[in-house]
């Protein structure tokens, strides 16, 4: 069974947009085009009919997209009950994420029988993978950008801080200080760097991949980050700055559109 081909024609026919099929695939457009010529060979019979207004999906097209679309849910539920032989399930990781999440999904995979394997990328490239069909599954923090064709289910609600070991005054005219995030395209970065803008504050932006490393870096002088509150210890013995904005924000289970997902019910459980 080729799935990954099954996976691609529920894609074609679910967009009926060749252009924007190709935008989030590896393929070309005119690579696409001959897709679609095969499959209605194959079939016997037109899933798209040509309009002046672009390509409107036949009668035959909606049942074959709706076959792929069971046959995808059934190899992935077939997947999930060989536990005899595991299953190696890629999910992408933000950095924050993996701190906060990384054992449990873990376990939760382990318990299915599955193998997991991380990749562990910011949250902008990340989600850009998931969109290009490039990772099934991810789990990061608020991205700047929503997709359309990205499905985006919030797993947990997070609160941030800006912490530092030595006194800060976070004012004009104030030397510069280094502000360690893990990820400069994050939301929570975005909604400080913002602020100190708008103070004209002077601060240096330093992405750093790692927590342990942060925690090291603000032993120095003149050295701030902006972290998830749950990655903050007691014994870290760190002081928060308040700002006036909001330190509010999510962690989202992201899939393609075009992936039907059964492993979302079983990491909400865990």
């Amino acid at each position: 069974m080729d799935i990954e081909k099954y996976r691609l024609h529920y894609l074609i026919l679910e967009q009926q947009n060749l252009s924007q099929t190709a935008r989030t695939t590896n393929y070309t457009q005119s690579t696409l085009s001959a897709r679609v010529q095969k499959m209605e060979q194959e079939l016997g019979a037109a899933v798209f009919q040509r309009t002046s207004f672009g390509l409107q999906i036949t009668e035959a097209g909606i049942l074959y997209k709706n076959f792929l679309r069971q046959t995808c849910e059934h190899y992935e539920l077939l997947q999930q009950q060989l536990l005899v032989q595991p299953t190696q399930i890629t999910l992408g990781m933000s950095r924050s994420s993996i701190h906060l999440y990384g054992s449990v999904i873990a376990k939760a995979l382990q318990q299915q029988g599955n193998s997991p394997n991380f990749i562990i990328k910011t949250s902008g490239i990340i989600n850009g993978q998931v969109r290009r069909n490039e990772l099934s599954y991810a789990i990061i923090s608020e991205p700047v950008q929503f997709f359309e064709d990205v499905r985006y289910t919030i797993l947990a609600d997070e609160f941030f801080d800006i912490v530092s070991h030595h006194a800060i005054q976070l004012k004009p005219n104030q030397p510069d200080f280094t502000l360690l995030v893990l990820s400069k395209t994050c939301v929570y970065t975005t909604k400080v760097v913002q602020w100190l803008e708008s103070e004209n504050i002077n601060y240096q932006l330093k992405e750093i991949d790692s927590v342990g490393t942060i925690k090291d870096l603000l032993q120095l002088p003149r050295m701030a980050a902006v972290l998830n509150t749950k990655l903050i210890e007691p014994q870290d013995q760190l002081t928060e700055h308040l700002i006036p904005i909001d330190r509010t924000t999510k962690t989202y289970f992201i899939c393609h559109n075009s992936v039907p997902s059964l492993l979302l019910p079983s990491l909400k459980k865990n």
